[in-house]
């Protein structure tokens, strides 16, 4: 605004000297299109820097927010096994064989006890070697054991021998029996076992012991 009031101000004293002026005074010469164009270019220029200061007065000034601080979730670590704990873990019980659930009723019935026996473990025989294995039973439980009672194969090597053989008589309770199998070695060299077990005569499983456990023949066949 202190520019455009100058250039104003300069034409009016230009005017009243030319105005006021005698013969004698010298006016110099003015073109008023160039005053006209310099008033008009200044007042412009005046005016485009007052709009700008203006522009940037009302741009509001951004000022950016400081980040806030959101804590991440934490990170879940995997849960690892040491070694030496993994090491330590006891390796699982073997599983015996099992034995068949004896019937309600019967259990003091079903009891045995191993007195003797021929062909002791680990006796040595040559390859197809016939034995004849015996085993002495003494009947401790509270009932007779009948004819129907029977000695069963039940794993191991059969070795020639029979799947189901027969009690030859009745076995009163605190009577024995003396049970006889007429065997063949293997013929392959080695220690080989085979086990069998008692069976009553309502097909009830049953051993020797208080185990219940079966009876077998271990022999080792070496060479002739």
């Amino acid at each position: 605004m202190s520019r455009l009031r100058t250039c104003t101000l300069f034409i009016l004293v230009l005017l009243f000297l030319s105005a006021c002026g005698g013969s004698n005074v010298t006016t110099p010469t003015v073109d008023p299109d160039l005053v006209l164009t310099s008033v008009a270019e200044t007042a412009y220029a005046h005016i485009t820097e007052t709009a700008r200061i203006i522009q940037l007065s009302a741009t509001p000034t951004y000022t950016p927010e400081p980040p806030t601080n959101t804590p991440l979730p934490p990170t879940e670590t995997p849960t690892t096994i040491p070694t030496q704990m993994v090491l330590d873990i006891p390796s699982p019980t073997p599983t015996p064989v099992p034995v068949p659930t004896r019937l309600p009723g019967g259990e003091h019935c079903l009891k045995a006890q191993l007195t003797g026996e021929t062909i002791k473990d680990g006796t040595e025989v040559t390859p197809a070697q016939y034995l004849v294995k015996k085993w002495t039973l003494l009947n401790i439980g509270g009932c007779t054991w009948t004819t129907d009672y029977k000695l069963v194969f039940l794993d191991g090597e059969i070795m020639n021998g029979p799947l189901v053989k027969n009690f030859h008589k009745a076995v009163p309770p605190g009577g024995w029996i003396t049970i006889t199998l007429e065997l063949k070695a293997p013929t392959s060299l080695g220690v080989h076992r085979g086990y069998w077990m008692l069976r009553s005569n309502t097909g009830e499983l049953f051993g020797v012991g208080d185990y219940q456990g079966p009876i077998w023949i271990d022999i080792k066949v070496v060479k002739p």
